[in-house]
Parts: structure tokens; C-alpha cells; sequence
């Protein structure tokens, strides 16, 4: 059923004269917070409490179906695909959040209005820098991001024991 289901959007964005790989690799990789962290716990062995994460976003755009209640189906096909990045990404940083814990956890990223940013733009690079240093410069962001990433205090050993360690090597 799922390799159906991959099967069809392999075939929709194809239809819709898209790069198959490419756009994929952007649905589904778009946001490396969830990664990082099952990596830091899985192959390192660092316990979930002793993560801390500062996800720094790309952009978003607020979305509606209101908007696409008339839109037929070329029009729903560009969205659909904007829709399932912006859902992983969604998807990924609350599945982040509730594993390190919210307060753990630090997502920065801006909204802005819908259509104004191409996905791979060029043109907007020195307004989305601008967006950048607006953002950093919030005095709660900037704040957050001295005290807890940029504080200069070196982490604790955070190493397992012995037998921990076995049974994370013995599970890979």
C-alpha cells in the first residue's frame, strides 16, 4: 500500500514536468532536526536529556485550503508538494519537541506571506538575509541562543557506562 502510494506521487511529479529525486529529497529532508537527534542518541549515546537544539528554519508560509477550494488539478499538483514539505518539516520539529522536551528545543524561523519567496530563488537572496538578521537580532532569540548555545561553558561528559554503550553498539 505505502509503495503504491509512492509509486502515484513518483508519477505526479512527474506529470507535473518536476525533477523526481530532487523533489523528494526536499520533502523528506528539508529538516535535520529529527535526524540529529535520533543520530546523537543512536550512534553516540547521548542520552535525550542531554540534548539541547537550536533548528533554524528556512521561511514558512501560512497555507489554507480556502484558497484551493476552486484550484483544479495542475494548480493543487505545485501545492500538494508544498504542502507535504511544509507537513514534514511540521511533522519533524513537533517530533523533535516532544522528544528533547519543549524547553530543550529552540525552532527560529519566520513567516511570510505566500508567493513571495521562490523555493530555490535566487533573486531574494538579500531580502531573506535581511529576514535573517531581523530574526537573529530579536533581543528573546539572541538571548536564548548566547545563554544556552554560545555561553562558552563546555558540555558535561555525557559517556555511557560500559554496558549501555554494549547494548547501543549490540542494536545497530
Amino acid at each position: 500500500m505505502v509503495w503504491a502510494g509512492i509509486s502515484k506521487l513518483h508519477g505526479d511529479i512527474q506529470k507535473l514536468g518536476l525533477d523526481v529525486r530532487r523533489t523528494l529529497e526536499k520533502i523528506w529532508a528539508n529538516c535535520p532536526a529529527m535526524t540529529a537527534i535520533v543520530e546523537a542518541v543512536c550512534y553516540l549515546g547521548v542520552p535525550l536529556d542531554r540534548i539541547d537544539v537550536l533548528s533554524i528554519g528556512t521561511t514558512e508560509e501560512p497555507f489554507t485550503v480556502k484558497s484551493m477550494a476552486q484550484a483544479g488539478w495542475v494548480r493543487w499538483g505545485k501545492t500538494l508538494i508544498d504542502l507535504l514539505m511544509n507537513a514534514q518539516v511540521d511533522s519533524s520539529v513537533r517530533h523533535a519537541q516532544l522528544l528533547v522536551g519543549e524547553p530543550r528545543f529552540l525552532r527560529v524561523n519566520t513567516v511570510t506571506t505566500p508567493g513571495m519567496y521562490a523555493l530555490d530563488g535566487s533573486k531574494e537572496i538579500e531580502d531573506l538575509v535581511t529576514l535573517g538578521n531581523r530574526k537573529g537580532a530579536d533581543p528573546e532569540i539572541l538571548n536564548q541562543v548566547k545563554s544556552r548555545f554560545l555561553n562558552g561553558i563546555s558540555a558535561m561528559d555525557w559517556k555511557l557506562n560500559g554496558q549501555r554503550q554494549r547494548r547501543i553498539q549490540r542494536s545497530r
